[in-house]
């Protein structure tokens, strides 16, 4: 079960050049955080050009976004499992994505 996190560097524009409220397909990279019941991030930080994180996790669970990220039940954001949620990060913060599940 894992938390997918796709990086986004554009919103979509429609037909007539206007930009709509949806990331520009594809991501620049797409990685996966595994849901265990420890604080697990993902290997590499967002790259110079993502502003937007495309995140849907396969189970429930909490997550930490930082340059060096820790999870926990506690304190971290809840994640609805199969639900996506779009989080904007500075360019070039170089962040990463760290989750865990409660059980």
């Amino acid at each position: 079960m894992p938390l997918t996190v796709k990086e986004y560097r554009n919103l979509a524009r429609d037909a007539d050049g206007n930009v709509m409220a949806a990331p520009q397909e594809p991501p620049l990279r797409k990685q996966s955080v595994a849901l265990t019941t420890s604080s697990v991030a993902m290997t590499n930080a967002t790259g110079n050009n993502c502003f937007l994180l495309g995140l849907t996790a396969d189970a429930d669970c909490y997550v930490e976004i930082a340059a060096s990220p820790t999870a926990a039940v506690a304190t971290s954001e809840f994640f609805a499992a199969g639900v996506t949620k779009y989080v904007g990060v500075a360019p070039n913060a170089a962040v990463k994505v760290a989750a865990i599940t409660s059980a």
